[in-house]
């Protein structure tokens, strides 16, 4: 099972359906994970019978859209159902890319995530998340993996209760939910918790609901709110378009990170280039801009080995096969977030100077966003001279 960041589809409920999606012709799951990624949610029907296939593990893998495992944890499953939450309710962790001495727990629907794997010596720090998909948040779901293996990131910053006193209009979607003499900034929160994330109470008796917009953030007016509700909280005053704002309650994941300059450097009569990415051993990158004199295209490849020594580059591909053309006119193109520490510039022919602006997630960030989440299982299969593996998505 694949499900895609952001696709508006919760993990369990995709989980628990009958029968495939986005799967045609039934062989969706033998196909290479980047393919299907870039295909979007899928679900094959073999999911239906795991509890009576002989499944030595399930593996999650958190992806990029190209298909590049980012994190991945393997988990023994002999001889559980088909019940994802079964395989999560203990130490079962068999494998895991995150190199620690503590021991793995996997935390099922906290009150910050639908599920989050991290060590049970730390149980506030995760090595994966995933957002819980029918709360508060926008744009769900959304997988976290931490940006170095040792050092998983921590519980986000919730910043819940009174935000201030702030324009209602200046909100996105406003609308008012209650009226009530005996209004409480808790009931107003309760009213506004399925499709809006502030809660607005106004004239100690109105519950307005909204979304907050980060590109127009409401004004502070904190003279304009001076009544208290029945339980002694903030809750407005008499201006009809001012009122005590609260964030609603609810899971809330970190917000989008930031991407900025990871490096830029001027070239010289050249048709190709390579950088490698130094001193670190390899980082995260989502975009790119390229300016040549002359304007040529060019292509990317990728390795997660020193230039020196890679003998697979990877290539950008929409469908795993032609390569992406991008025109080095200096505009912003984005690739998804990889991870790299050998990257090649190809230009399409020789050019006189080429600029090159590397983007990525800011480097103090401890964790990064993943495309994808897949569901694999492994079954062991008698080959002419040994055994071999067979996966299923």
């Amino acid at each position: 099972m694949v499900i895609v960041t952001q696709s508006q589809q919760d993990f369990d409920t995709f989980w628990t359906q009958t029968g495939g999606v986005n799967d045609a012709t039934g062989i969706k799951h033998q196909m290479d994970l980047g393919f299907i990624v870039k295909g979007g949610n899928f679900r094959s029907s073999l999911i239906d019978n795991w509890n009576t296939e002989s499944f030595l593990s399930a593996t999650i893998v958190a992806t990029n859209i190209h298909g590049d495992i980012l994190w991945s944890t393997e988990f023994n499953t002999t001889s559980l159902t088909s019940e994802l939450t079964s395989w999560m309710t203990g130490n079962n962790i068999i494998t895991s890319s995150a190199d620690t001495a503590d021991t793995y727990d996997v935390i099922v629907s906290d009150q910050y995530y639908r599920y989050r794997i991290g060590p049970s010596s730390s149980p506030t720090k995760s090595w994966f998340a995933m957002s819980y998909g029918v709360l508060s948040y926008p744009h769900v779901p959304v997988m976290l993996i931490p940006r170095r293996e040792t050092t998983p990131f921590e519980f986000p910053v919730i910043k819940d209760g009174y935000q201030g006193c702030w324009n209602k209009d200046q909100l996105i979607n406003t609308t008012q939910t209650l009226s009530d003499s005996n209004m409480t900034p808790t009931m107003c929160i309760q009213s506004c918790s399925n499709e809006f994330d502030v809660a607005v109470v106004m004239l100690s008796s109105e519950c307005h609901c909204g979304v907050f917009d980060p590109d127009n953030p409401p004004n502070e007016q904190p003279s304009s709110c001076y009544l208290t509700c029945v339980d002694g909280q903030e809750c407005g005053g008499f201006d009809t378009s001012t009122g005590s704002a609260y964030h609603v309650q609810g899971i809330r994941v970190p917000g989008e990170i930031e991407s900025v300059m990871l490096y830029s450097r001027l070239f010289t009569a050249t048709g190709s280039i390579e950088i490698d990415i130094l001193p670190a051993t390899y980082t995260f990158i989502d975009s790119l801009s390229v300016m040549s004199v002359p304007e040529v295209t060019f292509t990317l490849k990728y390795s997660l080995e020193a230039c020196s020594s890679a003998t697979d580059m990877k290539t950008i591909s929409l469908d795993g096969v032609s390569p992406v053309e991008f025109t080095a006119d200096g505009s912003l193109d984005f690739i998804n977030i990889i991870k790299v520490r050998c990257l090649s510039i190809v230009l399409g022919s020789t050019v006189d100077s080429v600029t090159v602006d590397l983007y990525g997630p800011d480097a103090t960030s401890e964790y990064v966003l993943a495309s994808a989440v897949a569901v694999i299982g492994k079954q062991e299969v008698q080959g002419r001279t040994k055994s071999e593996y067979k996966y299923s998505f």
